[in-house]
């Protein structure tokens, strides 16, 4: 199933778990991206992390488009990939 809110989307599909950010949105909790979970930054998106926010990865953060904000991204033993070319 899917849980959207016009700009987070949560899918489970083919034991794919998929994150896709779609619009423009700002992080304002701690989250944390687990292993296993693919998280999407769509083309010209703008992903802030709010002050004192942290999103952890231990997953598979994919950035198409900004992330930005004076929040804290940690890596742990996750891939981060980035593509700007838009």
């Amino acid at each position: 199933g899917n849980l959207n809110n016009n700009a987070l989307i949560i899918s489970n599909f083919n034991s794919s778990n998929i994150i896709t950010i779609n619009n423009d949105m700002s992080l304002s909790v701690n989250f944390t991206i687990e292993q296993g979970i693919k998280f999407i930054i769509n083309p010209n998106i703008n992903f802030t992390i709010n002050d004192s926010v942290i999103l952890t990865n231990n997953g598979i953060l994919i950035d198409y488009g900004e992330i930005n904000g004076n929040g804290n991204l940690i890596n742990n033993n996750g891939f981060i990939f980035t593509d700007h070319r838009n």
